[in-house]
């Protein structure tokens, strides 16, 4: 007995003493029993009726036979049926991988959000709060950040708020007493209880 896969149709054939195959075809949508007589002239020079290039030409063939609602689901390539004799080579591998005649293509679906107005919006407060964190200026960042988990909620992102909303405490408790040493070492920006005060050092 052998099993065979195409997409997501399993294939089991054995071979009996009367001369043919006995196939089971199911997939999600039922199954169905058939039975497949071997080619007159065989499979070929040196391949026998139960070796595994047989099987794969029988489950082939039982694919071919069985009712199109049972193959809705199989996999095929410009050539006809795809025929794996594993789950992972269901659907073949590399640039040439099969496909199934019903599915449709799949497209990469956009996080909650991304496309509404409030959406946008909290992008923006985002990048804004970034831009900010990076030149030292943390209570300005925490408001950003702060705008942006309350845009995030509206736009239906609630994991995205609390991440925001986190990010801005943490920079709100931890971010006060933080200084920035600006490019050249001409001036050193202090953050204080939510206020800066610049200096230039001597």
């Amino acid at each position: 007995m052998a099993v065979r896969y195409s997409g997501q149709v399993r294939i089991s054939c054995v071979y009996r003493d009367q001369g043919d195959y006995r196939c089971m075809v199911s997939s999600p949508g039922g199954r169905e029993i058939l039975h497949v007589n071997p080619p007159a002239s065989g499979f070929g020079s040196g391949v026998s009726y139960d070796s595994p290039k047989a099987y794969d030409r029988t489950a082939h063939a039982a694919l071919s036979f069985a009712r199109e609602s049972l193959t809705d689901e199989a996999a095929t390539t410009d050539s006809g049926w795809h025929v794996g004799r594993t789950k992972a080579t269901a659907w073949g591998s590399g640039p040439n991988t099969a496909r199934s005649p019903n599915r449709r293509p799949r497209t990469k679906r956009p996080l909650p959000g991304d496309s509404s107005s409030h959406g946008r919006k909290a992008s923006e407060f985002t990048d804004r709060g970034r831009k900010a964190e990076m030149a030292g200026y943390f209570s300005s960042a925490a408001v950003w950040y702060r705008k942006a988990a309350v845009e995030w909620k509206k736009a239906g992102s609630p994991t995205r708020a609390r991440l925001w909303a986190a990010r801005a405490k943490d920079i709100k408790t931890g971010g006060r007493q933080m200084g920035t040493l600006y490019r050249g070492g001409a001036t050193h920006s202090m953050k204080k209880y939510g206020r800066s005060r610049t200096r230039t050092r001597r």
